[in-house]
């Protein structure tokens, strides 16, 4: 009986997870094209920052 309770909460973990992971996926989707709709900032400042 308590492999079976073991089964169930692997199988919850994993199911949880995936549900879990394609929601982030999807805010982050969200996040990027409300970014891009807004305009990306110009990278060459960000860029003499990183070669200094």
């Amino acid at each position: 009986m308590e492999s079976v309770k073991e089964i169930f909460v692997a199988l919850t973990i994993l199911f949880g997870s995936g549900y879990a992971a394609e929601k982030v996926h999807e805010y982050v989707k969200q996040a990027t094209i409300k970014q891009i709709q807004k305009g990306l900032p110009h990278l060459s400042d960000y860029t003499r920052k990183l070669i200094r």
